[in-house]
């Protein structure tokens, strides 16, 4: 059986130079997965490949793979099955999957809309593709493969019965990252101010799968089935040796969605950490720090820390469901540079609940301008499919286009409105705040007194340029379908 294809679908095609991009550990965890019996992947990623439709034709004429599975979120689920009707056009027996959050929300409408995909996969995907493989090698329908939605022998949609996740995620492989060697992304940034480069050896890596807490705009609660699952210590540092064997490490970016949420176990692995002498960086949340535990954090080489910030209203923070006051956020981002953590990170939301009023956006302006944060983001509310925030809006008519490529939390006008902000209200809000933030003399001093490497002063000042470029100097993408 020929490789079997696993393409990266970026958000917007080749236009990546200050986008964060990290190597996809998703499809790296399905070939290590798939491998030990007996099938061989290859990482078709347009991320950190320049993508060409006519070429893109060609390459999956030669090297004829029987399956490509293609990743897609939300925002780029229209460009994966654009790529998919091209593989149907120059390759029809070439079987396409699906899968990611978006085929997770709405798994039989995606094959309703995107006729090009023969299946899509639901949830964590793993058993499931293996599954799918082992049928397609076989000749067999994929009837009985749970977490599959698949087409029937009459075309009509089939939807096999859930999948339970994996309980200990110990037991699966290391995610195969000679897929495409680390050294092949150097020249991107995989998060804010960590730019890979000869000199710095990034590795991403995720800890643990799941969430316990139920943001009112988070989607990944389907994906992991409302389940938190930890590895263990001993787990991630065997990994995390084998990256330093293999390619080198210097620098780990943590991707779980809050890293520190079990404090002794975390406290374990800061000491790990410290004995190897990394930097690392990852997600943080303000009611779960506290000095001793944003110290240790950064003795053992925490170099950055982000915050989900989302709202200056205790009001809002309580309809949103964070779990969060405003007095934590306040103290968390204080402690963290008092600990010395060298970069802190923090985002609001724009309509983080569309009930919010003007008075509580301003008063979430005010909470952000006494932050001292080395990084700012102001994002608009996105009603993702799985959230409860697309249902809610969706029951209200607040929901104005399912234009999904443009369902992103800045650079396009949103297809949707909140109670009391139009689309374009909500744009401007976001350039208001960006510009109140940033534009700021007290803020310029303090970064440059920060930076002392030119390099690091460069790369900072680059990246305003291209933002403030970006988000400023052209008009918001409009859906003009």
């Amino acid at each position: 059986m020929r490789p079997i294809a696993l393409v990266n679908t970026p958000l917007k095609f080749n236009e990546y130079k200050f986008t964060s991009i990290q190597f996809p550990l998703n499809l790296g965890y399905l070939s290590s997965y798939i491998k030990p019996y007996g099938f061989e992947c290859a990482l078709w990623d347009y991320a950190i490949e320049r993508y060409d439709p006519a070429a893109f034709a060609q390459r999956v004429i030669e090297e004829s793979p029987p399956i490509i599975g293609f990743h897609c979120i939300t925002p780029n689920i229209e460009a994966g099955h654009a790529m998919a009707a091209i593989v149907k056009k120059v390759r029809p027996e070439t079987v396409v999957i699906a899968g990611g959050p978006h085929c997770t929300a709405l798994p039989e409408r995606t094959l309703k809309e995107f006729p090009a995909f023969d299946a899509a996969v639901a949830c964590e995907g793993e058993q499931a593709f293996l599954e799918i493989c082992n049928a397609v090698e076989l000749g067999l329908p994929f009837t009985g493969i749970a977490g599959a939605v698949h087409r029937g022998a009459d075309g009509e949609i089939i939807s096999e019965p859930a999948r339970p996740v994996p309980a200990n995620l110990d037991e699966l492989p290391f995610p195969d990252r000679d897929l495409r060697p680390p050294r092949l992304y150097s020249g991107t940034h995989p998060t804010k101010v960590v730019p890979r480069s000869r000199f710095s050896k990034v590795i991403e890596i995720i800890t643990m799968r799941g969430c316990p807490f139920n943001c009112f705009f988070c989607a990944g609660h389907g994906v992991f089935q409302h389940t938190t699952r930890m590895r263990s210590v001993e787990n991630v540092m065997a990994e995390i040796e084998e990256c330093r064997m293999k390619y080198g490490l210097d620098y780990l970016l943590i991707q779980d969605d809050t890293f520190i949420l079990h404090r002794p176990r975390v406290m374990e692995l800061c000491e790990h950490f410290r004995r190897l002498g990394i930097g690392w960086a990852c997600n943080a949340r303000a009611n779960l720090v506290d000095t001793p535990l944003l110290d240790a954090m950064a003795r053992s080489g925490c170099r950055k820390v982000v915050f989900g910030i989302e709202s200056g209203s205790d009001d809002m923070l309580l309809r949103i469901e964070k779990q969060t006051t405003v007095e934590q956020v306040k103290d968390a981002i204080r402690m963290s540079r008092a600990a010395g953590i060298r970069t802190v990170e923090g985002t609001i939301i724009i309509g983080g609940h569309p009930s919010e009023t003007t008075a509580q956006l301003r008063a979430t302006l005010n909470l952000v301008r006494t932050l001292d944060l080395d990084f700012f983001n102001a994002d608009i509310i996105v009603p993702y499919p799985g959230s409860e925030a697309y249902s809610f809006m969706k029951e209200r008519g607040l929901i104005l286009s399912e234009k999904w490529s443009l369902y992103v939390p800045y650079g396009k006008l949103p297809q949707w409105r909140t109670e009391n902000f139009s689309p374009e209200d909500m744009v401007n809000f976001q350039k208001l705040f960006m510009l109140r933030y940033y534009l700021r003399p007290s803020y310029f001093l303090r970064q440059f007194l920060r930076i002392r490497n030119p390099a690091r002063l460069l790369y900072f000042f680059r990246m305003a340029f291209d933002y403030f470029r970006r988000e400023f100097l052209r008009p918001p993408e409009k859906n003009n379908k």
